[in-house]
């Protein structure tokens, strides 16, 4: 396995987006995987299913996202303005790294939570290039946006856009765990496997709330792909696979993967398929049973290369 770490110019002009990429050295790749992690943690959290995906044949490729990992300048925190289309640029940026790398190969894309809303908006800017995407972990409709988007707004008029977002980020995720007795910790949503949710707390590179423009810009990004509008410009052909936990309370355990996956029927693209895994939370890649999620994901691409 050959793994790559690299540093490139941030889109937003700002600081330098850290990368890597794993790369199975014994065989050509079939195709290229670019994976968008999540908020308030890092690539590095992805290495046992990137080469899971890379034995078995795609080169693999992800960003720290800026604010994020070895790409943070300020933790949480995207660009003083317009951060989140810096971001979904960044991804581009990365893409187009990848397909200089492997020409000719085709392109996924595939985000979990946070990264799924970037992959979201990415296809309806970029959807073209891709052979499809995987949506993992995200959400529907949420009426608490716009109060989230006014209360960031508020904070960046009276302490500016860096300052730390932390009464936001308990107003966010109040209520996670609700449905879980007795919890490890304020992170045990995340995952049924006790030992996830006590290393991600423990990382240094993890757990943070985000400054007061980093939540405009999540706001933001979310007011776009939250409506059968942002489905209608999703290109008609894009495979498109949503996976998530029945406990995820990102999610609206189930209710939002479902909400989306309608929109975006209803929308006519036309190879729509979702899988909700039952007993599992937040990060299905992480969970106990993880096997069924690697296997199920494995089986997608393939399907979709296989029929061109």
């Amino acid at each position: 396995m050959e793994v790559k770490e690299w540093f490139r110019p941030a889109s937003s002009g700002w600081g330098q987006i850290f990368s890597r990429s794993w790369v199975e050295e014994s065989s050509l790749p079939r195709a290229v995987i670019v994976i968008a992690h999540g908020m308030a943690e890092h690539s590095g959290r992805y290495d046992h299913f990137a080469r899971f995906l890379a034995e078995n044949g795609f080169a693999v490729y992800m960003n720290d996202h800026t604010g994020h990992g070895r790409s943070a300048q300020i933790k949480g925190h995207f660009a003083d303005k317009n951060g989140w289309e810096c971001v979904v640029k960044d991804l581009n940026a990365l893409m187009d790294q990848a397909a200089e790398r492997h020409p000719g190969l085709p392109v996924f894309l595939m985000g979990h939570s946070m990264g799924s809303f970037l992959t979201r908006s990415f296809i309806v800017r970029y959807g073209e290039r891709l052979a499809g995407c995987i949506i993992c972990g995200t959400m529907g409709k949420n009426p608490g946006v716009p109060l989230g988007r006014a209360i960031a707004s508020a904070q960046i008029r009276l302490m500016g856009p860096r300052s730390r977002g932390t009464r936001i980020s308990k107003l966010a995720s109040a209520g996670y765990n609700k449905r879980i007795e007795h919890p490890v910790n304020e992170s045990a949503w995340l995952s049924t496997d006790d030992d996830v949710c006590r290393a991600f707390e423990a990382d240094p590179l993890s757990d943070f709330p985000f400054t007061a423009a980093g939540y405009l810009d999540l706001f933001t990004g979310l007011s776009e792909i939250s409506s059968p509008e942002w489905a209608g410009k999703v290109p008609k052909e894009l495979p498109v696979f949503l996976i998530a936990g029945d406990q995820d309370p990102v999610g609206n355990y189930g209710a939002g993967p479902r909400q989306v996956a309608s929109w975006l029927t209803e929308a006519g693209v036309r190879h729509v398929r979702i899988k909700i895994y039952p007993g599992m939370r937040h990060e299905v890649l992480n969970e106990v049973g993880k096997e069924e999620v690697y296997s199920d994901v494995l089986g997608w691409l393939e399907e979709v290369l296989t029929k061109g």
